[in-house]
C-alpha cells in the first residue's frame, strides 16, 4: 500500500490556503489502490499558483483534481 490517506471517509478541508503546489492541483483527492473516498466535503478554500510547472505530474487544473 501506498503512503498517503487511502480511507478518506467523512473528511472536512475547509479555510486553508494552497498555493504554488508545481506538480499537481492544490487538492488531489482519490482512493488510491484499496482504498476509498466517501463524503469528503471541500469548502472555502483558496487555490492559487498550482500545477503551473510544465513538468508537472498532471495537465490538472489550479483547483481540486477527483
Amino acid at each position: 500500500m501506498l503512503p498517503g490517506f487511502d480511507l478518506a471517509n467523512h473528511w472536512l478541508v475547509a479555510n486553508n490556503t494552497f498555493a504554488f503546489q508545481k506538480n499537481r492541483a492544490g487538492i488531489c483527492v482519490w482512493p488510491g489502490y484499496h482504498g476509498s473516498c466517501d463524503d469528503v466535503e471541500i469548502v472555502n478554500n483558496v487555490l492559487y499558483k498550482n500545477s503551473e510547472s510544465p513538468y508537472a505530474a498532471s495537465n490538472c487544473g489550479n483547483g481540486i483534481e477527483l
